[in-house]
Order: structure tokens, then sequence, then C-alpha cells
């Protein structure tokens, strides 16, 4: 498990990291979702240490220090005159792998047939599906993929997406995936962390949950609620937003004069509620 607790940076006068306190299960994929600029690659960098923080992170109960970390973060850097196989190698002796690794990962991201090409030659996908096998080489805890599918063609996403659900990926690792996508994010991930403002705002499971909209009469709500996401962001507007089950869900509408609205199955739409606490109307509304 890694384990992020009272997480806060501030660079100057700016708060990048606001009070995170979140954990990722290990064996699942995260998807951390939100606006530009909010903090989710300097969430990243600093679960890899590059980044002096106020807080705690840890692997498993012990500090992220200790811990193997596979990482692609923004644009992938090679050596531009060394071919595909020599700049893994050199990635490999760096972190321990041997020759069978760097010939694992050129075949996992289907680069097997691209050894020999120097890196400068690559085109934009080649070299974002190389930052992706240099991420897969070690035995690591931790796996963070920012924006991993960026100048993939069609094909290259649908890869990414089928090789981030193997056994191989899964087993034991935390995966956290952070991506403008939402589609994409809808098909890969286990469970979706919103982030915005540096802070984390929900959390939800994508496989299991079902998210109510609902409106509030009364824009007040008195009912005590422990679990993380039951009832979130009450607005202006007095809508709502709810994980609670629909026995749950239908006692409080009674209790407290809601208006139940719809459940919303979009990930787009979940996310302009979440950030913006605007529905665009395209729930699927209870006739």
């Amino acid at each position: 498990m890694l384990k992020i607790q009272d997480l806060n940076l501030k660079i100057g006068q700016k708060q990048i990291l606001r009070n995170m306190t979140v954990s990722f299960e290990s064996g699942d994929v995260y998807g951390i979702v939100g606006p530009n600029g909010v903090g989710k690659t300097t969430l990243f960098k600093s679960i890899l240490g590059i980044t002096r923080y106020q807080g705690k992170i840890n692997i498993d109960g012990k500090p992220i220090n200790d811990a193997q970390v596979g990482k692609l973060i923004e644009y992938p850097n090679f050596y531009q005159a060394l071919t595909v196989k020599q700049n893994l190698q050199l990635s490999a002796k760096y972190i321990g792998a041997d020759e069978a690794k760097v010939i694992q990962a050129l075949k996992e991201v289907n680069l097997i047939h691209a050894v020999d090409m120097k890196f400068r030659d690559l085109s934009l996908g080649m070299k974002q599906r190389l930052g992706i096998a240099r991420a897969l080489m070690g035995n690591d805890q931790i796996l963070l993929l920012d924006e991993p599918q960026n100048g993939l063609d069609p094909l290259g996403i649908k890869a990414v997406r089928e090789l981030l659900n193997t056994p191989a990926i899964r087993k034991d690792k935390v995966t956290l995936l952070a991506s403008h996508n939402l589609n994409e994010i809808s098909r890969i991930v286990d469970k979706i962390v919103f982030v915005n403002h540096g802070e984390i705002i929900g959390q939800i499971d994508n496989q299991t949950d079902s998210i109510y909209y609902v409106y509030s009469h009364t824009g007040k709500i008195t009912v005590p609620v422990n679990q993380q996401w039951q009832i979130s962001r009450i607005k202006s507007s007095n809508y709502i937003l709810t994980t609670l089950n629909e026995d749950q869900l239908t006692d409080l509408i009674q209790q407290f004069d809601w208006q139940f609205i719809g459940d919303i199955t979009s990930l787009e739409n979940l996310f302009d509620f979440v950030i913006t606490g605007e529905v665009d109307g395209n729930v699927n509304a209870d006739e």
C-alpha cells in the first residue's frame, strides 16, 4: 500500500499541494484526474522524492525513499544518438535489470522491431512507448505514468490499455495514471481520484460505485456521513452528488426532502460536476 498523509508543498507564495491524504492499494490501477496545473504532476514528483514537501509518503509502512518506482513523467528523455536498445540497456544497468528485461519491455510496448533505430528518428508515439518500456523494466513497487498515451495512434492507445490490464503490471504494484483522456481512464483504471487546487476532493470505485445526482430543496444536510464520497460537494445551487446505495438514498430523499434527478454514467459528466459543480443535463433521469 502507498500511503500519503498530510502532504503539503509550497513554491514561493503558491500552495501547490494542500493537506493531501490518500491511500493506494497494491494490485489496483488508479486514475488521477483533474484540470491542468492542479498538482497531479507535482504529486508524482513528490512520490519520486524530487520535490521538497511536508508530510509523509510510505510504501508498505516504509519511507518512500526505500521504494523502487517505475515512472514516465512528462516527456520521455533519452540519448538522441543512441538506439532504442542501447538507451534501454543503459537504463537497465542503472536499475540492475538484465538483458532479458530489456527485450521483454520492448516486446510489451511493441518496439522489438525498432531496436536498432536511433531515438532521434523515432516518431512521437514510438518515443512515448519507449518511455513506457523503461518504466516497466524494474521490479517496482510503484508505477507512475503521466499522460502515457500522449502521441499514440489508436493502435498504440489500445496497446497501452491492454498492457495496463495484464497481471504482470498489476501484481503487487501500485499503479497511478494521470491523463486528460477521460474515456481511456474509464476503460483502464479500477479507482478514480479527483484532484483540484492541490487537494484530493473525491475518490470513487470505477468498477462498483453508482453515482447519483440529487437536488436538496433546503440546501442543508445534517445527517452524519463518514465514508468518503457518500455525500459530496453541496453547491449554492443545492445540487449534490452521492454514492449512497439505492436504499440509503431513498431513505434520505424522504427524510430531507431531496429530489432524485438521475444517475451519472459518463466520467466526463462526473468530472464536470466535481470540478465545476455543474452537470450538462446528460444524466440518466428516473422517469
